[in-house]
């Protein structure tokens, strides 16, 4: 009142003196008075409101001893060593039974109270670990150590936990999440078993009665229920982390803490919240271990970044001029930010390491080399919790942070994605066949340098049944006969992906197959045979072909198709093409071989004018009259033709929409050139089916004479043969080259021209694939990765759903190739290889073609 009074005196004053200028007395006397009145107001201030809080706390901490005295307080035990447990009881507890034993001893004294925490909670009897009490000044840990127990409403929930009634956050300075408090009420029955009372950062002291039952009823089950809500496996969880990276746990301590947190990542990692949080508990454990990163690096974390260890590791090696090896270079291209886990990397993961680690000591015989960088390693881990982070600094002790460099990366990322690459039909083979691993046609399937140093006992057997072929003659064997003896059983239908299997087990003993199904333009039916053959220069794998393979064995099958129409390949004419063959321009020895074995196999297997159809028709006018040209020249080369061979002639010329005028002037100037050419009666009038007359009877067949072409005569047949093979050779260009324009064109028999323009040509690959969907097939086969967002706007742009087309696409393709085209995991992968013999050039750039068109 008197400092009121004195300020309401010189605020009048200073009101009278409000036309003149105010002292400055005046006013630093206002000031005084007021902060002075502030700070009496403090003074008597705080002592109220710290009374009355002090009043309700009480009140509040005897509400909750009624409630545990009403329900029976269960005791708390504590560890008092080895095997030991101590009990701690509730304070109501407590009480009871110091009356009683005072009175059985008729003392007059009681006992005096526990010791309380800052909380205003009992302690509990406190014990170390040999037994004796602890000094009752000295605050105990709540944290009961792994092989002791603990109990808490009459649950034996096993240790690795806090219990207590005190430990406050390190940022928040409430209560930490991750405590037991024993004084809390818990439910008697009804647990919450699916995590309704659970936010998403749970804490004990928060959750309802009913999940504190459901919590403490997991602990002390065993910790190892599938079904447990993952908020009560956090809530577990938050305790072990802050034990190991707040405290001071001894090396044993640590062990079992990390084998815990390995086990709870066994049962709940399929949880990926928890399976990141554990995954970063372990990486950063592992700084906390001195000598963790000595061995090899840990796999486990790949594809979710790059991990604690190895980056630790790589820093240790360079700080101690060490190289690095293959697994070290391995994890780190694996744990680049920028790097996508393909499929093989889960499938098939062992023999990408295995592979990687043959290729990369070749390469570095020493090791990878990597100058120490300026750079400081640095690490925080951040709790799981929310409650504290944890900085390494004083532990990395200014190691050189390795695993931001990006050029050696960048110099052995063309290494590592060659092993991937070479071991993704061996990943799709364990995609269908879990169990294939160890198989001849898994073992078939795996590089060459990498199978050579994994003996396998059924290769052996293969080896020593197909060089039992190969010396008994031809080398001609039912195709059945040899995919059975990959496969193990005989198919009902000779696969496309079967076939291959096979041919790439014989190429790994250094034994070719011909035909090879990727490169074939058709395949051999049950009952017909295939042929092996030598693969030279100790080659053990199926090389690609090139170009010039691929235009030869097109020209060859041209050549074949014309030499078997009189029903016979004489030795003439299988001379000019064995000759055709010898010549072939750009054909390396592996390739010419496998011609050579081709058109033995042709001999045997004549080729069907039907299947070449659909790839002769889209070819350029100047390709089909060379190709015409080059025929007739082929059919004359044994010196003469016969109707058969003229007939076959006629066939080809409509089929590539060629005018039979040609033919005939070709025939001619071949007849003039010495060659024996009967093509047969002429026509003077078409039966009408109407007119029963006697038939006249064929003449008897010619003997064919000798060819007698001269030398430039031969030289001019093999420069029209190269011309053919280099225009056919488009109809095997990759994507993205230059298509040729696709040309109208007549059905094969037809001599009439063809009234309206045929729809463009569609490869014969996609027979029984419903026609809306080769479009997107075709524009799938240009990549072989597609994200989810991408598959579905490109199945959406061609009208239809995406997991429809996906199914519908797939049987086909297992139809076809034995094989799935399309895979969905994180991405949708196109195994376009399979695609990639049979599609036309023109067919790629169909969308453009018309795209242009429209516009």
């Amino acid at each position: 009142m008197f400092f009121a009074k004195a300020f309401h005196t010189r605020a009048a004053c200073f009101k009278q003196e409000r036309h003149g200028a105010a002292s400055m007395t005046d006013i630093m006397a206002i000031a005084i008075l007021a902060v002075f009145g502030l700070v009496v107001l403090l003074v008597l201030g705080l002592p109220v409101f710290l009374l009355r809080r002090w009043l309700k706390r009480r009140a509040l901490r005897r509400a909750e001893a009624k409630t545990a005295g009403a329900r029976g307080a269960p005791f708390l035990e504590t560890p008092a060593g080895p095997g030991k447990t101590t009990v701690v009881e509730d304070r109501s507890t407590s009480a009871r039974r110091a009356g009683r034993e005072e009175g059985e001893r008729g003392r007059a004294s009681r006992p005096s109270p526990q010791p309380r925490d800052e909380t205003g909670g009992p302690s509990g009897s406190l014990v170390d670990e040999a037994g004796s009490a602890r000094p009752s000044g000295r605050r105990s840990s709540p944290w009961v150590p792994p092989g002791q127990s603990v109990t808490v409403a009459g649950l034996d929930i096993g240790g690795m936990v806090y219990v207590g009634r005190h430990l406050r956050s390190e940022r928040h300075g409430t209560p930490e999440n991750c405590l037991i408090n024993p004084g809390l009420p818990v439910a008697s029955q009804g647990p919450d078993l699916v995590g309704e009372g659970l936010s998403y950062w749970p804490s004990y002291h928060q959750i309802p009665p009913r999940s504190r039952l459901a919590y403490l009823r997991w602990l002390a089950s065993g910790r190892s229920d599938p079904a447990c809500p993952i908020g009560y496996v956090f809530l577990y969880f938050y305790g072990l982390e802050r034990r190991l990276f707040l405290e001071t746990p001894d090396a044993p301590e640590r062990a079992a803490l990390v084998a815990e947190v390995e086990r709870l990542l066994t049962l709940y990692g399929e949880n990926r919240s928890f399976q990141r949080y554990a995954s970063d508990f372990l990486d950063s454990a592992q700084v906390l271990q001195p000598g963790s990163t000595d061995g090899p690096p840990d796999f486990r974390g790949i594809g979710t970044g790059l991990s604690v260890s190895t980056a630790l590791g790589l820093s240790r090696r360079v700080a101690q001029e060490k190289p690095l090896d293959a697994d070290w270079v391995l994890n780190w291209w694996l744990c680049h930010p920028d790097r996508t886990v393909r499929m093989p990397m889960k499938r098939a993961f062992d023999e990408v390491r295995a592979l990687f680690a043959l290729r990369f000591d070749a390469a570095y015989p020493d090791g990878l080399r990597v100058s120490r960088p300026k750079r400081v390693l640095q690490h925080t881990y951040r709790a799981a919790s929310g409650t504290f982070e944890r900085a390494f600094d004083d532990v990395l002790g200014g190691l050189p942070e390795v695993a931001h460099l990006s050029a050696p990366v960048r110099r052995i990322a063309p290494m590592a994605e060659s092993c991937v690459d070479d071991l993704d039909a061996y990943s799709r083979l364990l995609g269908r066949d879990p169990d294939a691993r160890g198989t001849l046609r898994a073992h078939a399937l795996l590089p060459a340098d990498l199978a050579a140093h994994l003996p396998n006992a059924e290769r052996d057997r293969l080896a020593a049944w197909a060089e039992g072929i190969l010396a008994d003659g031809d080398g001609l064997v039912p195709a059945e006969t040899a995919i059975a003896q990959v496969e193990g059983t005989a198919p009902e239908r000779i696969g496309r992906r079967a076939l291959t299997t096979t041919a790439d087990a014989l190429a790994g003993l250094g034994i070719g197959l011909a035909p090879d199904p990727r490169y074939a333009l058709r395949m051999p039916k049950r009952g017909e045979p295939v042929r092996l053959f030598r693969l030279p220069d100790g080659m053990c794998a199926v090389e690609a072909p090139g170009a010039a393979y691929q235009n030869t064995i097109l020209a060859l099958t041209l050549g074949m198709l014309v030499a078997h129409a009189d029903g016979a390949v004489s030795p003439e004419e299988r001379a000019h093409l064995r000759a055709q063959v010898d010549h072939a321009p750009d054909v390396s020895r592996a390739e010419r071989a496998r011609l050579h074995a081709n058109l033995d196999w042709m001999q045997v297997c004549p080729p069907d004018l039907g299947r070449l159809k659909k790839v002769l028709q889209s070819l350029p006018e100047e390709a089909r009259q060379v190709i015409g040209r080059t025929v007739v020249a082929i059919a004359g080369a044994d010196g003469g033709i016969d109707p058969g061979e003229v007939a076959a002639l006629e066939k080809l010329y409509a089929v590539i929409d060629l005018p039979k005028d040609g033919l005939y002037t070709a025939l001619h100037s071949l007849s003039a050139a010495g060659a024996a050419v009967d093509i047969g009666p002429v026509v003077v009038r078409p039966a009408d089916g109407a007119i029963r007359e006697h038939a006249i009877p064929p003449p008897p067949r010619a003997e064919k004479r000798g060819a007698t072409l001269d030398a430039a005569r031969v030289s001019a047949i093999r420069a029209e043969t190269t011309q053919v093979s280099r225009l056919l050779g488009a109809v095997f260009a990759d994507e993205g080259d230059e298509a040729p324009p696709t040309e109208p064109a007549l059905a094969m028999g037809h001599e009439e021209d063809a009234a309206d323009e045929a729809p463009s040509p569609i490869p014969a690959i996609f027979d029984g694939l419903d026609r809306t969907l080769i479009p997107l097939v075709e524009e799938l086969a240009s990549r072989t990765r597609w994200t989810q967002e991408e598959f579905q706007a490109l199945a959406g742009h061609f009208g239809h759903m995406a997991e429809g087309a996906k199914e519908t696409i797939n049987e086909w393709a297992f139809t076809v190739f034995d094989d799935a085209l399309i895979e969905d995991d994180e991405h949708v992968e196109v195994y376009a290889d399979l695609l990639e013999p049979h599609l036309l050039p023109s067919t790629g750039d169909r969308h453009d073609q018309a795209a242009h068109q429209t516009a």
